[in-house]
């Protein structure tokens, strides 16, 4: 499991610290690799749009001084980047609009550290207060926090961007 996707973010993860890259590395193999083909709302698949998320949090990044260089929160951020959409869909395609959720409770299920729990958080609000409500299939109301943290706003935005974009190149 998570072979495709370790494969396709390696670039991304020679820029984390040891520790970072252990994270990332376990929720990309626990995760399944249908979630690195296509991809219902994004033009391309879900790896096309985390990279260009990636791309758009660097360019964040290089245009704030605060940001720059190697700091454990860009690397907080960028991990939640990476790890955001990996819960979309369930082994049929099925899209799980609550797919924010599951995989910020991977994440906390994977690491209990305080750092995997901020990932966490970024990952769970990383739709924003754009679309952070959800009604299941069995009828069930489920909601994320919008965004509280620079972290988790920052993400949001990258995505949102990302999103709309029609580039993925």
């Amino acid at each position: 499991m998570g072979t495709i996707l370790l494969e396709a973010f390696e670039p991304e993860l020679e820029n984390f610290n040891d520790d970072v890259r252990d994270l990332v590395v376990k929720v990309l193999t626990a995760a399944s690799d249908h979630n690195a083909s296509s991809d219902l709302f994004h033009k391309g698949s879900i790896i096309d749009h985390t990279k260009l998320t990636y791309r758009i949090l660097t360019s964040m990044f290089e245009e704030h001084s605060e940001y720059k260089g190697k700091s454990r929160f860009a690397e907080g951020v960028y991990a939640a980047c990476i790890l955001h959409d990996l819960d979309k869909y369930d082994e049929n395609n099925a899209y799980k609009p609550h797919h924010p959720l599951l995989m910020a409770d991977r994440i906390r299920k994977i690491s209990p550290t305080a750092f995997a729990k901020t990932v966490a958080n970024m990952v769970e609000r990383h739709e924003g207060p754009f679309f952070n409500k959800w009604t299941l299939e069995d009828g069930t109301n489920v909601e994320a926090t919008a965004p509280v943290s620079k972290g988790d706003r920052l993400l949001a935005y990258a995505n949102a961007l990302a999103n709309i974009s029609k580039r993925y190149t």
